[in-house]
């Protein structure tokens, strides 16, 4: 009895085993770091920190209420290599962290590194080539392939800005589309189809206006074709 017991008692610990591999993707990637809470935190680029993480001596994260980024040491920051080096050793959490991560290989785990090398390779082109000396085939880097689309395109009309026909000006299912040409910086606005544009922006690049078949019209006096910060329609 006591066998057949013992034995089910085995089954069932095996069973609720946690492997290396689960082990490690239910580790917080912060797991080895050293955390301090502030009151009022040191002053970061982002605000005053309310939390940070020693992951090495000169290597810390540092996080805000609103954002967030590494702070490396005067010593960590002329031991990272040039190719990734960013004047005044702050490195904010969403593209430059991945800068600190590839620099300092030795002080973060393999998450970390994943994360951080294709984020360089996406976003930080020059550096990622730079660093690792190998060039990045197109296809592979976002920030890489834009250029490429924009120099490929830089004579003809591509979108900066565009309104729906919620716009009073735009008619019914239209876009009104402010475009400029890279080469001349000849600038102008073009009537669209909705569904031919919400069908034609590329995943790289902006939607380009084909001046023998989109209708140009007077420009319509916007503020945002002065001052473009984001594209609605």
């Amino acid at each position: 009895m006591f066998k057949g017991a013992s034995e089910k008692l085995q089954a069932e610990e095996r069973a609720t085993e946690v492997t290396p591999a689960q082990e490690s993707a239910t580790r917080s990637i912060w797991d080895g770091a050293k955390h301090t809470s502030y009151g009022v935190g040191p002053s970061t680029p982002w605000g005053r920190a309310y939390d940070s993480y020693e992951f090495a001596p000169g290597i810390l994260f540092y996080a805000t209420g609103g954002h967030g980024g590494f702070h490396l040491s005067k010593g960590r920051q002329a031991e990272i290599s040039p190719a990734l080096r960013v004047d005044g050793g702050w490195y904010e959490e969403d593209v430059e962290y991945a800068r600190v991560v590839v620099g300092f290989p030795s002080v973060f785990d393999g998450r970390w590194k994943e994360d951080a090398r294709a984020a360089l390779k996406n976003w930080s082109p020059d550096a990622y080539e730079a660093f690792f000396k190998e060039e990045i085939p197109e296809g592979q880097s976002y920030i890489k392939d834009g250029r490429l689309f924009k120099e490929r395109n830089r004579d003809r009309f591509l979108a900066r800005a565009a309104w729906g026909d919620w716009y009073e000006q735009t008619p019914k299912g239209f876009v009104l589309v402010y475009a400029e040409k890279e080469s001349t910086g000849e600038k102008g606005h073009f009537l669209v189809p909705t569904e031919e544009y919400r069908g034609g922006r590329p995943k790289v690049g902006s939607f380009i206006v084909d001046e023998a078949r989109h209708e140009r019209v007077p420009d319509p006096g916007l503020p945002t074709t002065k001052n473009i910060q984001e594209v609605r329609a």
